[in-house]
C-alpha cells in the first residue's frame, strides 16, 4: 500500500481515532507500533461496549451486533482461521463481558448474556458460520472442512469422536443451502464426498 493511500486511513486512525482504520493499517504491516495501537484500539471498544450493555444504554441485539464487529477486528489482528476458531473468539468476548457484570446489573441482561452464551446458542452461530464459511469456498480442502465439521459436531454430542448422528444435522443443513448456481460445485462435491464417507463408517 502506497504512502498516498495510506492518508485516508491515518487520518481515520489518528485524528477521528477509528478503531476499524488503526486495524487496517495493521494487518499486513510489520510496525509492532500498529499492531499494539490497533489491539489497544479493539480492548477500548470492547470495555465501551462492556459498559453500554450493563448500564442499559444498548440492546442485547445491538450489543451483539457490536460484539461480532469487534470479533471479526480480533480475528483479523490474530489472523485466526476458519469459523469454529473465530467463534471462540466471540465467545471469549462474552466471557469477559459477564466476568464484568455489576452488583446492580438488571436481570433482563443478565438472562439475556447467559442465553446468549448457552450451548444451544453456540451451536448456532457455530452451523451459520460453517455454512456461511463453506459456500464462500473457505473450506474447499477436504481436511479443513473434516476438522470444521468435527468441531461443532463434537461440541454438539458432546463426545469424542462424535456418532454419524451428531453429522447428520449439520450436513443437512449445508446440504439445504446448496446454491443452484455450479460455481459452487467444488463445495457441492467435497460435502458429497465428506457425507459418503460418513455413511461408509457408520454401516
Amino acid at each position: 500500500m502506497s504512502a498516498v493511500s495510506l492518508l485516508p486511513l491515518l487520518f481515520k486512525a489518528h485524528v477521528l481515532g477509528s478503531t476499524s482504520a488503526k486495524v487496517a493499517l495493521a494487518i499486513g504491516n510489520h510496525s509492532g507500533s500498529r499492531l499494539v495501537d490497533a489491539f489497544i484500539a479493539v480492548r477500548n471498544r470492547e470495555n465501551a461496549l462492556t459498559k453500554q450493555y450493563w448500564t442499559g444504554r444498548i440492546s442485547p441485539c445491538q450489543f451483539q451486533i457490536s460484539a461480532a464487529r469487534l470479533t471479526e477486528y480480533r480475528n483479523r489482528l490474530l489472523e485466526t482461521n476458519g469459523p469454529w476458531n473465530k467463534g471462540e473468539t466471540f465467545d471469549g468476548l462474552l466471557s469477559r463481558v459477564s466476568n464484568r457484570q455489576p452488583f446492580n446489573a438488571s436481570s433482563s441482561a443478565v438472562d439475556a448474556l447467559h442465553a446468549m452464551m448457552s450451548p444451544m446458542h453456540r451451536v448456532v452461530r457455530g452451523k451459520e458460520a460453517l455454512v456461511t464459511a463453506f459456500w464462500a469456498g473457505e473450506l474447499n480442502d477436504f481436511a479443513t472442512f473434516h476438522r470444521e465439521v468435527d468441531q461443532l459436531a463434537s461440541y454438539q454430542a458432546q463426545c469424542s469422536p462424535p456418532t454419524w448422528l451428531a453429522y447428520q444435522p449439520i450436513l443437512n443443513l449445508l446440504a439445504m443451502h446448496t446454491p443452484a448456481d455450479s460455481n459452487f460445485n467444488v463445495q457441492a462435491k467435497v460435502l458429497k464426498t465428506f457425507t459418503e464417507k460418513l455413511r461408509g463408517m457408520s454401516q
